[in-house]
């Protein structure tokens, strides 16, 4: 039976609350007691048998790799900081250095880190999240996000401004620079609020919880189920794939360090039938669409995106290229020839194509 090998880091409390949890996944997490106006049957409720049973693998109760020391309070202050692109860089600093250095210093890494936050980083870790004006704190960088657009076609000398420019290459978004800034890293993350593992610590003056999350039971399956695919596993495949058919997911990500609203990246991700998946980044254009509030790639990007699919397609299985294709985001089939007629299949399916982000646990 594989052992799941995983790290924590977060504040002292943190990585406790963390650490009481990960007991509990051992053992089996009943469904909670239905209320007067629940139905007979709660489909979305399923007890957790225990990780061994429910998965086949060894779950450590105690976190072979363990970094808790991160100060509250410092993480607290930098979120605080007046400019947004700086408070969200310092706090990702925090963790991404610490991650970085323990993942070089051990023998044996981690398959994953569950990366615990304070409600803190959710709350002001977010885009559109605000900072009460009475409450901000003065941080290092001066240079202007205007400034920063103007420097890529205009840099200066000796380099300075672009280095403090950096700051804005990223979102100010806690989750999504987290996990872009670690990619080539190669560490692989699970960020968990504390307020999920231990809600009965979190409570208003009323004495009600300050949040209110799903049941235990239900949080150990998405926790287990994305614990054991990050450590390997395949938690799920594809039903009922019929032959020759390739399955394809877009997603977009606008910039935004250019002045060209338009401005997207494009990223495909081909799923096969093993439950493996194959990730193509697209090409950098004016994909967006102002005035549909849509994505749309042109014939040539689209062409050539998948000319690359159908291509890695052909080389994980050894043999004639896939007869059709089938494009999700949303859900929609295409019929065409894919291998053959790539742009018509691509024409077929553009209007669908949106972005989809997923929160923080």
């Amino acid at each position: 039976m594989p052992t799941i090998r995983y790290g924590v880091i977060g504040t002292p409390d943190g990585v406790r609350r963390l650490k009481a949890w990960a007991k509990t996944m051992a053992g089996f997490i009943d469904i909670p007691v239905p209320g007067p106006r629940s139905r007979a049957v709660e489909p979305q409720h399923v007890p957790f048998p225990g990780f061994a049973e429910a998965f086949h693998a060894d779950w450590p109760v105690e976190p072979p790799c363990v970094v808790d020391n991160l100060d509250p309070e410092e993480i607290e202050r930098t979120l605080r900081i007046a400019n947004r692109h700086e408070a969200v860089r310092g706090t990702v600093d925090m963790f991404v250095s610490r991650l970085v250095a323990e993942n070089n210093r051990l023998e044996s890494a981690p398959q994953f880190w569950f990366v615990v936050i304070p409600e803190k980083v959710y709350e002001l870790g977010r885009p559109k999240s605000t900072v009460r004006r009475d409450e901000r704190v003065a941080g290092a960088v001066t240079i202007s996000q205007r400034r920063a657009r103007a420097l890529q076609s205009q840099p200066t000398l000796f380099g300075d401004d672009e280095r403090e420019a950096e700051v804005y290459q990223y979102a100010t978004h806690f989750r999504r620079q987290l996990k872009a800034r670690l990619l080539k890293e190669r560490i692989v993350t699970q960020i968990v609020r504390e307020t999920t593992l231990a809600p009965g610590d979190f409570r208003r003056e009323s004495g009600m919880p300050i949040r209110r999350v799903e049941d235990p039971a239900t949080i150990a399956w998405k926790l287990g189920t994305g614990a054991y695919y990050k450590a390997g596993g395949k938690p799920w495949q594809l039903a009922d794939v019929r032959p020759g058919v390739c399955y394809v997911g877009l997603v977009y990500k606008r910039s935004e360090l250019t002045s060209d609203k338009r401005h997207a990246c494009c990223a495909a991700q081909m799923f096969l039938s093993d439950g493996e998946g194959v990730v193509f980044r697209g090409a950098l254009g004016p994909w967006f669409q102002t005035d549909t509030k849509q994505f749309h790639l042109d014939k040539d990007a689209a062409q050539n995106l998948i000319k690359m699919v159908v291509g890695e397609y052909t080389r994980l299985h050894d043999g004639p290229p896939p007869s059709s294709s089938s494009t999700q985001s949303p859900p929609l089939r295409m019929t065409s020839g894919a291998a053959s007629h790539p742009l018509a299949a691509m024409k077929r399916t553009s209007s669908a194509f949106r972005s989809v982000t997923p929160a923080m646990t």
